[in-house]
């Protein structure tokens, strides 16, 4: 019988110069892990230092190292919020690197409430059963990582989007599960740092084993199926240029914005002409491809002289889908309701060229289609150049392409999980209009592809992402990009897209696996909090006898000091 004691603080300063180390190297580590790097197992060892140290230090300490490693991590991703506010708005640079900050400072807190809650939960799961602290802790960040709240849901579990079979465990966790996946390595690698004692991994590495064998077999399983059918599907690209754009958005006098227009709806035009006749079953256009307000009730209204003016570009689209590819279509644009109100929209027309649908954006983007309180600074509103004022759809997005069901998403709203699933119905493909343009050459595209990817893997269908400059993309039902477009070139990506019959756990239950990760964390902080004294034992009282390799104190209570005055506990 052995008794290991407990970590023993650095010295204040060198404490604080180990934290900082620690931060700086996770925030680093976590941000090579994503696009444009992709360096996949950097996640798997970025909060080793981290979780580390955590272990004597209080919660306070803890909060703020975990806060600082998640501000230096999102300080560098999201820096490309600061480049599309000084483009795309009358914003000052300055306001847009405020805007990484606060937003920064906001995503930290996530880090850091999970450094907080890591120990006192990691200290409650060991005391029930020996080994279960790193699993404790995986499961405390994936809960704290699914409940806050993210503009940009971007979880270090997206880290392994192009690896297949470990993205494959999304099918039957979610995202979350792939975030408790890279968080128990992480455990499991700062508790061997600690103790020195690999048996004490046994309950983890199971664990590892079971979630990433379901990953192997659901990926095999993805690859033996035979398709219930090919669709064929031309997805078109445009490449209106960020300069085109800005342009466009008004930044110059009323006629060069009208001709800016016209040019890109003669772009559009051709590129749905020059599609060969016949040869596809789905036309699938971006987000904003279309340059004015969709008439919606065209069919409604007279042709020839007597028609609306309005209503000419729509008719013009109609005729090209109906001359050029003759093939269901779909394409984004924006829509001017009779309530005088404008909503980005996606228009689905037939073969024939007859419109037969659309749906309104309902997930809206801050600051870019919508400025936050609007209502209450409506001058400020008119003051800043560039941040539309949108007003969101309220209804899910469905249409059929012949025989087939196709839900669909505009640009931010497939990076939702939950909002995808609940939309999705029974449909057998998934498609994404998306812009892109504003990022110009930061790391978002690809950030934005690897988000949306997942939803292909929880939901076992294909994704057909339209970007008006790229990334086009197709990703397959394990997650993998099957084909794609570059940025910044005008072209078509043809592609015969397979359709299957699959029903991943995940798209049947939804998030089960978060909920379970939410409720084991609650129940072992209760139990952390009713045994406090017992796992925070008071400073210089001698543990009892224990089981060896157990990583608790089970201190004598009350034990008096030298001068016979009760301990205060430690903080926890």
């Amino acid at each position: 019988m052995t008794v290991e004691p407990e970590p023993v603080p650095s010295p204040p300063r060198r404490a604080r110069l180990l934290g900082l180390g620690a931060a700086l190297f996770g925030g680093l580590m976590v941000h090579a892990a994503i696009p444009t790097l992709n360096l996949a197992v950097t996640a798997l060892f970025a909060w080793v230092p981290a979780l580390y140290l955590a272990r004597a230090l209080p919660w306070r300490r803890r909060l703020r190292l975990g806060w600082l490693l998640g501000f230096c991590a999102d300080a560098i991703t999201f820096a490309f919020i600061s480049f599309t506010m000084e483009h795309m708005t009358s914003l000052p640079a300055a306001a847009g690197a405020g805007l990484v900050v606060l937003y920064a400072a906001w995503h930290g807190l996530l880090g850091g409430i999970f450094l907080a809650l890591a120990e006192p939960a990691r200290r409650a799961a060991e005391s029930r059963l020996r080994g279960a602290g790193p699993v404790a802790v995986a499961l405390t960040y994936a809960a704290v990582d699914w409940l806050w709240p993210q503009v940009f849901p971007l979880s270090i579990g997206h880290s392994f989007w192009q690896v297949g079979p470990v993205a494959s465990v999304a099918a039957l966790t979610g995202v979350p599960g792939l975030a408790f996946l890279v968080l128990l390595v992480n455990a499991s690698l700062a508790d061997l740092w600690r103790t020195r004692r690999p048996r004490r991994l046994l309950l983890s590495g199971a664990v590892l084993v079971a979630l990433l064998g379901f990953g192997v077999g659901w990926y095999a399983h993805v690859h033996a199926v035979t398709p219930s059918r090919v669709l064929r599907v031309a997805v078109l690209q445009p490449n209106y240029t960020l300069e085109e754009k800005k342009r466009a958005a008004g930044r110059l006098g009323r006629e060069a914005v009208a001709q800016q227009r016209r040019d890109f709806l003669t772009r559009l035009d051709a590129q749905l002409r020059a599609l060969p006749r016949d040869r596809y079953d789905l036309v699938v256009g971006p987000e904003g491809a279309f340059p004015y307000n969709w008439r919606v009730d065209v069919e409604s209204l007279p042709s020839g002289e007597g028609a609306p003016r309005d209503a000419l570009p729509t008719r013009l689209v109609a005729r090209a889908v109906a001359e050029g590819p003759h093939a269901h279509t779909l394409l984004g644009g924006l829509r001017r309701g009779p309530d005088g109100h404008t909503r980005n929209a996606a228009v689905h027309f037939a073969p024939d060229g007859m419109l037969l649908g659309y749906y309104d954006k309902q997930t809206l983007m801050a600051f870019g289609e919508y400025l936050p309180a609007r209502g209450v600074f409506e001058d400020l509103f008119g003051e800043i150049h560039g941040i539309a004022n949108l007003e969101p759809g309220d209804r899910a997005c469905g249409f059929e392409a012949g025989a087939v069901k196709v839900a669909c998403g505009i640009c931010y709203e497939s990076v939702f999980a939950g909002s995808t699933r609940d939309d999705i119905d029974d449909a057998s493909l998934l498609v994404n209009l998306t812009i892109d343009t504003w990022f110009g050459t930061t790391n978002a595209p690809e950030s934005h592809l690897m988000l949306q990817a997942s939803r292909a893997v929880e939901l076992g269908v294909p994704l057909v992402r339209a970007a008006l400059t790229g990334i086009t993309a197709v990703v397959g039902p394990d997650g993998q990009v099957e084909a794609s477009l570059p940025r910044d070139v005008a072209g078509t990506l043809s592609v015969d897209v397979p359709l299957y019959d699959l029903s991943p756990p995940f798209r049947a239950v939804g998030p089960v696996f978060a909920w379970l990760a939410l409720v084991v964390t609650f129940s072992l902080l209760a139990l952390a909090f009713v045994r406090r004294r017992e796992l925070w034992p008071p400073t210089g009282v001698v543990p009892s006898v224990r089981r060896e390799g157990d990583d608790l104190s089970l201190p004598s209570r009350g034990a008096p000091d030298d001068a016979g005055r009760p301990r205060r506990t430690a903080d926890n």
